[in-house]
């Protein structure tokens, strides 16, 4: 998981932290096969961070060049 954030964002995987799952957080959360549970948390924290850059790219992208139009991350 902290490789997929770390390739998404472009930063080093040192920079990546992993909470401990706790049941105050993720209530009886199932548990899974190791390469299922690897396929799945993986897309979902690859989705989360496109959904982040997506969001961020605008307000970034104005404050640096306010004068041109934001570049589309629409690709999948």
């Amino acid at each position: 998981v902290c490789q997929v954030a770390a390739r998404a964002f472009g930063i080093p995987v040192s920079s990546c932290h992993v909470a401990e799952s706790a049941s105050d957080k993720v209530p009886n959360a199932q548990p899974t096969a190791a390469s299922a549970g690897t396929d799945m948390y993986g897309m979902a924290t690859l989705d989360a961070c496109r959904q982040i850059l997506k969001r961020c790219a605008a307000p970034i992208h104005t404050s640096i060049c306010p004068f041109t139009p934001p570049p589309s991350l629409c690709t999948p």
